[in-house]
């Protein structure tokens, strides 16, 4: 009977759950880092996308500011051509319209206040001592031909100054002359039913002002034409005398 007799080793059987747990770690691994890849590309990609838009954002802004500057320097160049072309095409003196509006008044008429636009408006504060003589002043402005248009805004009074403030601006005024001695019998006989009386009538006789206010329309094309009308007989009559 044959006995065999093996001296050889004994091959152990390999682990096969560890190799596929490594070998599953792995793969894990590697999908992680694939899909970190491709969000870190996605990510780069966005902010790209934003900067550009930034820029172009930016750039339109900037379009838009130039285009407005642009825009108000050539307002401003306009509104000074016209300006210009104003003055020296069609120059107003001021000396014959104040003449001309003040030679149109009443008799008791007195201008406050006159001030000239270069619109060719002309605003007037003139005072009266009545309301008819405001409105007498306000027809004859409307039939000059050197106005366009004329309207009365308003019509206000004023308390004028009282003759006791009057009496003793005259009295500060004087030359400091001091006045006579009198007794006092004579004081208290004389002066004070004088005052008496003078108070009486300086309550009685105060009379309101009316102030109007006045705004006017310059006929430019009239007035220059007077005008050049009175330089043209000014010149003709000192040729003539020379």
């Amino acid at each position: 009977m044959l006995v065999e007799i093996n001296l050889l080793p004994k091959k152990q059987p390999r682990n096969f759950k560890l190799i596929g747990i490594l070998l599953g770690a792995v793969l894990l691994m590697l999908v992680a880092g694939i899909t970190l890849l491709w969000q870190g590309n996605s990510y780069k990609n966005e902010l790209v996308a934003l900067d550009n838009q930034i820029a172009t954002t930016q750039q339109l802004v900037q379009i838009q500011q130039e285009k407005v500057v642009s825009d108000q320097a050539s307002n401003s160049v306009a509104t000074l051509e016209t300006a210009v072309k104003w003055a020296s095409e069609d120059p107003l003196k001021t000396v014959p319209i104040i003449k001309h509006v003040t030679a149109l008044l009443p008799k008791r008429g007195f201008i406050e206040n006159i001030s000239y636009a270069e619109s060719g408006t002309v605003n007037l504060t003139v005072q009266f001592d009545t309301s008819k003589e405001a409105a007498y002043y306000l027809k004859t402005l409307l039939d000059s031909e050197w106005f366009e248009a004329v309207t009365l805004s308003s019509v206000s009074t004023s308390e004028p100054a009282t003759a006791e403030s009057s009496s003793t601006e005259t009295q500060e005024n004087t030359d400091g002359d001091e006045a006579p001695e009198t007794s006092e019998d004579e004081n208290t006989t004389d002066t004070e039913p004088e005052k008496e009386v003078e108070e009486s009538k300086t309550n009685t006789d105060i009379v309101p002002r009316y102030i109007g206010q006045y705004q006017l329309t310059l006929n430019r094309k009239y007035i220059n034409a007077e005008q050049n009308n009175k330089n043209s007989v000014a010149t003709s009559e000192g040729g003539e005398e020379s």
